[in-house]
């Protein structure tokens, strides 16, 4: 099986004829659209986007992508211009979920930074994000017809978080994740902290906008917590002076939950030791594939270690990385400055779902 695999890897990197652009309504002619508020083992609910191709002639595999960016737009008559993570997959045949996370934009509860993962519940009603992705896929399995029974799931950064997520205790129907770029300890190496060190430009700016306080599911969230001119980063920051003077009320005014949290946390303490999801992927089915970034600024810890923990704590395993010259998520973009970047940039995310039909065929 792993010699085939590694072919159907390799096979789009020897192509060099790009996919022509689709009209912007291909998503509407092609799939019908059902939106659905899919219910937690806790009695929340998560609203979900789900894309169904009109072709019936067979039935099609799940591609899933839960993140906290949005699922949007919102209504069954509005359609996304385009479908995961490449014009290929699109074109492939697959039902397309979108979901907002826990506590994010139109799903129901309250949203937890790095959801920790507990290995062991204290009851049946308990959630993480594995439980809320064998929840979303159990309802997903008996309630959309033309399904073939099987699940591939990818993200880029935080949705590469929740992709890794979905890992420990994983659905059965679950053939396949693409962690991407995923943010895995926060401390440590990814995005907050790096090697400890606080990285105060990039989550200034992240938190300004993210943290904002949602009472209740939104459509949209509105505008940020202030308002900075930041014309000289370095200038801007030296005149800012102690970190806890980012609390000042023009600026977070005690306001971001998450910014306070990680003030309130400045050694590996056990509000970091919680999130790091890489102590978790143990005894890992689906077949992985990690993507990363060599000039990954946020995440390239993230990529390599996700994909080391999985190869030391999940004998035998199929696990699989890709790393390349790219900056953080870069491979996800159709433009670069010249045809091999534009073959590697898009060949590392449509391969995700070759391994779950490949799986499929041994499971």
């Amino acid at each position: 099986m792993r010699q085939l695999l590694f072919c159907f890897l390799l096979l789009p990197l020897l192509s060099t004829c790009q996919t022509p652009a689709p009209d912007p309504d291909y998503v509407k002619h092609h799939y019908d659209k059902t939106e659905a508020m899919i219910p937690m083992r806790d009695g929340k609910r998560l609203f979900t986007a789900i894309y169904t191709p009109k072709d019936h002639s067979q039935p099609w595999p799940f591609l899933m992508e839960r993140s906290p960016y949005s699922s949007g737009p919102y209504g069954d008559t509005l359609y996304k211009r385009g479908l995961g993570p490449s014009g290929r997959l699109m074109r492939g045949g697959y039902i397309f979920v979108y979901q907002d996370v826990r506590g994010r934009y139109m799903s129901e509860g309250d949203f937890e930074e790095m959801t920790p993962a507990k290995d062991h519940k204290k009851d049946s009603k308990e959630t993480d994000e594995s439980t809320d992705t064998w929840d979303t896929i159990d309802w997903l399995l008996k309630n959309v017809a033309g399904n073939n029974g099987r699940v591939g799931l990818y993200g880029i950064s935080y949705p590469g978080f929740y992709a890794s997520a979905s890992l420990p205790d994983a659905h059965p129907a679950i053939k396949a994740v693409s962690p991407q770029a995923p943010v895995t300890d926060e401390f440590i190496g990814d995005d907050a902290n790096h090697n400890g060190a606080f990285f105060l430009l990039d989550n200034f700016d992240f938190d300004n906008y993210f943290d904002i306080p949602r009472p209740a599911p939104v459509k949209n969230y509105s505008g940020n917590l202030f308002h900075a001119e930041i014309r000289d980063a370095y200038d801007f920051f030296l005149k800012l002076g102690s970190i806890k003077n980012s609390n000042k009320p023009e600026y977070f005014n005690n306001n971001g939950k998450i910014w306070n949290e990680y003030l309130g946390n400045s050694t590996y303490d056990e509000y970091w030791r919680s999130r790091n999801i890489r102590t978790h992927l143990k005894d890992i089915r689906p077949a992985v594939l990690v993507v990363g970034g060599w000039f990954d600024a946020e995440d390239m810890f993230g990529a390599l270690r996700t994909y080391e923990a999985i190869e030391k704590q999940s004998t035998p395993n199929d696990n699989h990385l890709i790393m390349g010259p790219w900056t953080h998520g870069a491979w996800a973009g159709v433009t670069g400055r010249n045809s091999d970047h534009w073959i590697s940039s898009r060949t590392s995310t449509s391969v995700i779902m070759r391994l779950s039909r490949i799986s499929s065929t041994t499971t």
